[in-house]
C-alpha cells in the first residue's frame, strides 16, 4: 500500500455507519494542526474512483476546510461486500466505534446477503459477538435514535427494552430512565436477573418496584440474589398462588441455611456470645419458627427434631 494524496472529487464515500459525518472538534484539530492519519481507500475504479473503506469523518472535515485533496493509504481494489467486510475487521480491532456503528456496519453485510456466521468467520471473530450486536434490532429505531444521541450503551438500552415482563408502567419508566442514564450498567445487569424469575410476574407494582429498588442498592447483585429478593417479597405480599412454592423455597433456601449452621460446632461458637446476642438469635428463631406456621406449614418429624437442637444449641 502506497501513502499520497487524492482529489477530493475522486473519493467516494459508499458507506457510513454514523447518523452523522460533521465532527467540529475534528474539523477544529484538522486545522490547528493538520491530517494526523491519512484515510484509508481502494482504487482506483476504471473511472479514476477511489472508496473510503475507514475515514468518513476525516474526509468530510477536509472538504468542509476548502481543501481539494486528501493524504490517503491506498489498498487494491476489491468490492462493496469486501470492504464492507475490511471496515468492520477495522473496527472490531480498535475498538473505537460505538455499538450502533458496529450494528450498522454488521445489518449492511447482512443486507449484502452474507450470514452472522460468515461475517464472524471472515472478520475473525466469535459468532456470538456478531449476535449479540444485533440483538437490539427489535429496539424501535427511534429509541434507539434518542439513547445514540444521549450516548446511552447499546447493551444497556436492548436489555431495558426486552424486560417485558415488568408490568407497563414501571417499564416504561425504566425505559426513560435508562435513556436519562439514570441507570448504571451493574444496575441494569441486576435489573435484568429479577427479569429472568417468573414469579416476578405475579407481583404487584409496588413490591416489583421494591425489589428493583434492592438490586440497585447493592454493589454486587448475584442470581441467588435476585430469586431470594422476589421470593421473599412474594411471601411477604402473599401473592404465592401454590403452597408447594414456598415449600420449595423454604427448603431450597431457609432449610439449607439452617443446614450449614448446624453443622457448624455450634457449642463452641455460641458460648463465646453474650448473652443479649444469644437471646437475638433465639428470638429470630423463634420468628422463624412462628412464620412455618403462618403459612400453614406442617413440619415433619425430623425437621421438628432439628429445630428443637438447634434451638437448644442458643439457649
Amino acid at each position: 500500500m502506497i501513502t499520497k494524496p487524492i482529489k477530493l472529487k475522486d473519493i467516494v464515500v459508499e458507506f457510513s455507519s454514523r447518523p452523522s459525518l460533521f465532527d467540529e472538534k475534528l474539523i477544529t484539530d484538522i486545522k490547528e494542526n493538520g491530517l494526523k492519519v491519512p484515510i484509508l481507500v481502494e482504487g482506483p475504479d476504471q473511472n479514476g474512483k477511489f472508496y473510503i473503506v475507514d475515514g468518513n469523518r476525516r474526509f468530510k472535515s477536509i472538504e468542509s476546510l476548502g481543501y481539494r485533496s486528501i493524504f490517503c493509504t491506498i489498498d487494491s481494489l476489491t468490492d462493496e461486500v469486501s470492504r464492507g467486510l475490511k471496515r468492520l475487521g477495522l473496527h472490531f480491532r480498535s475498538k473505537k466505534k460505538t455499538g450502533y456503528n458496529l450494528e450498522r456496519e454488521i445489518l449492511f453485510l447482512i443486507d449484502k446477503g452474507l450470514s452472522d456466521v460468515e461475517i464472524a468467520h471472515k472478520v475473525n471473530v466469535a459468532v456470538q459477538t456478531v449476535r449479540r450486536h444485533l440483538k437490539s434490532k427489535s429496539v424501535p429505531l427511534a429509541l434507539k435514535k434518542a439513547a445514540e444521541e444521549n450516548k446511552v450503551g447499546k447493551d444497556n438500552i436492548t436489555r431495558i427494552y426486552t424486560m417485558e415482563q415488568f408490568p407497563q408502567p414501571i417499564h416504561s419508566i425504566l425505559i426513560l430512565d435508562c435513556l436519562n442514564k439514570k441507570i448504571k450498567t451493574n444496575e441494569v445487569n441486576a435489573i435484568w436477573k429479577l427479569a429472568r424469575i417468573p414469579l416476578l410476574q405475579d407481583l404487584n407494582i409496588k413490591s416489583v418496584e421494591h425489589c428493583i429498588n434492592l438490586s440497585i442498592e447493592k454493589a454486587v447483585f448475584s442470581n441467588e440474589d435476585a430469586e431470594k429478593t422476589i421470593f421473599l417479597e412474594a411471601i411477604k405480599d402473599k401473592t404465592f398462588k401454590d403452597r408447594r412454592e414456598i415449600t420449595s423455597y423454604v427448603s431450597c433456601h431457609i432449610l439449607t441455611e439452617l443446614n450449614n449452621i448446624k453443622s457448624l460446632s455450634l457449642s463452641h461458637f455460641v458460648n463465646q456470645l453474650p448473652f443479649d446476642q444469644r437471646l437475638t438469635i433465639l428470638y429470630v428463631l423463634e420468628d422463624l419458627i412462628n412464620a412455618y406456621k403462618t403459612f400453614y406449614w406442617s413440619p415433619s418429624p425430623d425437621e421438628k427434631s432439628a429445630c428443637k437442637e438447634l434451638k437448644k444449641s442458643f439457649s
